[in-house]
Formats: C-alpha cells, sequence, structure tokens
C-alpha cells in the first residue's frame, strides 16, 4: 500500500515522542528529528507523505526548512506547528507553502483531522479519484498498476522519485515493469492462474472485445506519442488495447478519476453496455483486479502455457 509515511521535525523530545505516539496509533509509519538540517537530509533516502514542522527551532527555522522542502520536494506536504496565540506565524507559513497548521498544546481530534487530509491529499495528487466509483489505491494490484502507470504519463519521469511516493525501490520499476510488458495485469498479480481460478469460479467471460478497441485510434495517445518522440516512457507505450483486463481496468478508472463520469459515453468509448460497465465495476468492487479477468479454463499461464 501506498507509505502513509509521517515526518516530525520539532527540537522538543516530548512533542515529537508525543506526535509519534499518537500518530502510531492510527497506523501512521512516523519519522521524527529535531531539527530542519537533519530533515532535509533524511529525505533524500526516505519521503514522507506530510511533514509536521515545528516553527520556531534553533539552526535552520521552520519558515527556511518549509521553503527548502517546497523547493526539493513540492509535492510534499507540511504542516507548521505553532504556539498558542500566534496564529500570525501560520498564515506566515502557508503564504510560504505551507498546507496547514497545527497549534500547540496539541488537540488529538485536530492532529488525527489535518494529518488524514494531507494524507489524502497527497494520493489524490497522484491519482485523483471521485469517490463516486470505488478505485483503492491501498489495493496492492492497484498500487503497483498506478506505480508503472505514472511513469508513463509523466513528462521526462524521475523514476527514483516516483518510487518513493509509491514506497518503491528503483529495481522494482524495472521488475514490475517487465512483467507488465511480458504479461500484461496478469504480470503485477502474485499469484498463479491456477489460484486465481480457485477464487473466482469458472464459466463466465466479461464483455470488452479487443478487436472493437483496436479499431477505434486514441487521438490522445497519438498526440502525446507525436509530440514525445525522444521520449523513453510514452503512455501509448503502456496502454495494451489487446489486454482485455487492462482495457476492463482502464475503462473503470476513467469513471473513478473522472470529477463528473458520463457513463454512457465511456461505454461507448471501450464498446460495451452499461450493462457490462456496471458487471464488470461490482466484480471490481468484490474481488478488486482480479475480478476483472475472464472466469474461463484455458487462460495462458505465466510461463506462455495453458492451464
Amino acid at each position: 500500500m501506498f507509505c502513509n509515511r509521517i515526518l516530525i521535525v520539532d527540537d522538543e523530545s516530548g512533542i515529537r515522542e508525543v506526535l509519534k505516539e499518537l500518530l502510531e496509533r492510527k497506523g501512521y509509519q512516523v519519522l521524527a528529528v529535531a531539527n530542519g538540517e537533519d530533515a532535509l537530509e533524511l529525505m533524500k533516502n526516505v519521503l514522507p507523505q506530510v511533514v509536521i514542522l515545528d516553527y520556531l527551532m534553533p539552526g535552520m527555522d521552520g519558515l527556511e526548512t518549509l521553503s527548502r522542502i517546497k523547493k526539493e520536494y513540492p509535492e510534499v506536504l507540511v504542516a507548521i506547528l505553532t504556539g498558542a496565540g500566534s496564529e500570525y506565524i501560520a498564515v506566515k507559513a502557508m503564504k510560504l507553502g505551507a498546507d496547514d497548521y497545527i497549534c500547540k498544546p496539541i488537540e488529538r481530534d485536530r492532529l488525527y483531522l489535518i494529518v488524514g487530509e494531507l494524507v489524502e491529499k497527497f494520493k489524490q495528487s497522484l491519482v485523483w479519484v471521485n469517490h463516486e466509483y470505488e478505485y483503492p489505491l491501498a489495493d496492492d494490484i492497484v498500487r503497483k498498476y498506478e506505480f508503472l502507470r505514472k511513469v508513463y504519463s509523466t513528462d521526462k519521469p524521475n523514476i527514483y522519485k516516483i518510487c518513493k511516493y509509491f514506497n518503491f525501490f528503483r529495481q522494482d520499476f524495472y521488475i514490475l515493469n517487465k512483467k507488465f510488458k511480458q504479461n500484461g495485469i496478469i504480470g503485477i498479480i502474485d499469484k498463479s492462474v491456477n489460484q486465481i481460478e480457485e477464487e473466482l469460479g469458472t464459466g463466465e467471460e466479461l464483455g470488452i472485445n479487443p478487436a472493437k478497441l483496436n479499431s477505434v485510434a486514441n487521438e490522445e495517445n497519438a498526440e502525446k506519442e507525436e509530440s514525445n518522440k525522444r521520449r523513453i516512457y510514452k503512455i501509448s507505450d503502456f496502454i495494451n488495447r489487446n489486454d482485455p483486463v487492462q482495457m476492463r481496468l482502464e475503462m473503470i478508472r476513467e469513471a473513478a478519476t473522472t470529477p463528473n463520469p458520463n457513463i454512457t459515453m465511456i461505454c461507448r468509448k471501450y464498446h460495451v453496455t452499461r450493462e457490462a460497465f456496471y458487471q464488470n465495476y461490482r466484480r471490481f468492487e468484490k474481488f478488486g483486479v482480479l475480478g476483472l479477468i475472464d472466469r474461463k479454463r484455458g487462460r495462458p499461464s505465466l510461463n506462455g502455457q495453458k492451464d
């Protein structure tokens, strides 16, 4: 799943310990350092989603640290920690790029509210989800898919940084990318085809016809390919219109990541009926990506043989 990692930067050990304990109760992975210099050094290797940053610290103060974080890691969200009655400091910090603020003494419920909102905002910055349709970013297969898709859909991607956002190592990208290129969605599932069959049963096929999809030009991808001929990674290389499982996932992804999805238009784009769309969606809700695999014998196994 996503890292859900929080970094606390405060020179007071008592504050660090209290915040760490409270946030760990909620399942966050929490790192803590005493100053801005150590925070920036740590972030070279470990990227948090959210930084809780004390305003008043010796050496590099909170505002300078904030400025450095936002310059080097603009996607990371920062909540400034200020003393009671010093809201003007919070306003100043937010003008410099802070995303929220927390006042001392710390109120547990407000801490949870702010951190929860910022973690969600971080994830949404990578993959915006409308919540009208389920698209669980915490699902391991979805996370792997979005990780690979982010590389292919980013102009001049920094693979090392994207790995840190999704809590992968750089080598993971090359391994997953190779498996995906060889076997599509099934390649990034940590289960054998036989295990998938046992979970899903047999006897049902889902409605996407690759032949129809191939007959329709993808103008958006064509434009990207034309304007980025020198790129190593192109979304047009990532989208395999011959893979019905990937196209089913792309169909549901489009419904989930479009602010006001028009399901009728989406169905036309993917050449399915509304009934087929909702059949796919219901199975996705129940089984995740595994539910988008045809439940029939004889699918290619990972080594290219038949089951």
